[in-house]
């Protein structure tokens, strides 16, 4: 007997990817397990995985459905919820901060300069290898490996994270 193959409709697989992309117990991981004798700003560090993850998954998520037929939906709705989310930092940040951010277009701006990093990146190349250190340079720790590592690490694990649960949800990945 065959086990039973669960239909899953394009927001819930968005809802589930953003939802994933959100989460922090990876990046506390992470955080915590950097050595403490390097003088790793870790407020920063957090603040800057958290972006790279959002990121990472929304990336992989459209290259993993590069044929697929909606991609672009897709694509629509995970960064609408991702939108959402961003509206809530915001409100909550600038009422402790006493202004206004705009934590959708921090992670827009973001994006686009890891793109523009993974463009000048060999084609051919593991694109962590570009993260790491564009990580770092937003980390403003560039002299740091563990920094650039990290930024790797998180970059690999949502990618990875992202072609996995496609391929379990039975969407045929690029």
């Amino acid at each position: 007997m065959e086990p039973e193959k669960v239909e899953h409709s394009l927001e819930t697989i968005c809802k589930s990817l953003a939802e994933y992309a959100v989460e922090r117990d990876d990046i506390n991981d992470l955080v915590q397990s950097l050595p403490t004798d390097m003088n790793i700003n870790t407020v920063t560090l957090s603040y800057e995985l958290q972006l790279l993850k959002i990121i990472s998954v929304g990336w992989s998520f459209s290259v993993f459905m590069a044929d697929h037929p909606k991609k672009n939906q897709a694509a629509e709705v995970f960064w609408s919820l991702i939108r959402d989310f961003s509206k809530d930092i915001s409100n909550v940040t600038g009422m402790m901060i006493g202004h206004t951010i705009d934590y959708f277009q921090l992670i827009k701006d973001r994006f686009d300069y890891y793109v523009s990093c993974l463009d000048q990146a060999v084609k051919n190349d593991d694109p962590a290898s570009a993260i790491g250190p564009a990580f770092a340079e937003s980390c403003k720790d560039t002299d740091n490996p563990f920094i650039t590592i990290t930024g790797a690490r998180i970059f690999n694990y949502s990618s990875h994270a992202v072609k996995e649960y496609l391929g379990s949800v039975g969407l045929s990945i690029h």
